[in-house]
């Protein structure tokens, strides 16, 4: 490696003023380059449409995020109802409603979301 760079640094010493110049502008400016490659890599930069554009959030697009995210939501709604419709008929096959299935059928009405009635369906073992 010391070979290598005496014999650079010996060429770079022969190069007449003007070349030496040159060269010392070449290298910095390769070596500033990779600084902005590096510091782009740590600060993604650009502008994120979605979030910060707000003209765009008055028009097409959002229209069309707002009519996704309100199929979603219907979706999850009807995936809950069919989910207690689930857990209620394996309850109510029991032989007999005693107390403890009426207790149950409280706590499936009361579930929200979707990880209560997965928690509720295995604590029940259905």
């Amino acid at each position: 490696m010391k070979n290598l760079f005496y014999k650079v640094w010996n060429w770079y010493k022969a190069l007449p003023w003007w070349g030496k110049i040159l060269g010392a502008v070449v290298l910095v400016l390769v070596v500033l380059l990779g600084i902005l490659y590096l510091i782009s890599k740590f600060f993604p930069g650009g502008r994120d449409k979605d979030l910060r554009d707000i003209d765009d959030l008055t028009g097409d697009h959002h229209d069309e995020l707002i009519d996704h995210l309100n199929d979603d939501a219907e979706k999850l709604k009807k995936d809950i109802v069919e989910k207690k419709k689930e857990i209620a008929k394996k309850i109510n096959q029991a032989g007999k409603i005693d107390a403890e299935t009426l207790k149950r059928r409280e706590k499936i009405e009361k579930a929200t979301t979707m990880e209560e009635l997965d928690k509720l369906q295995e604590e029940l073992d259905l």
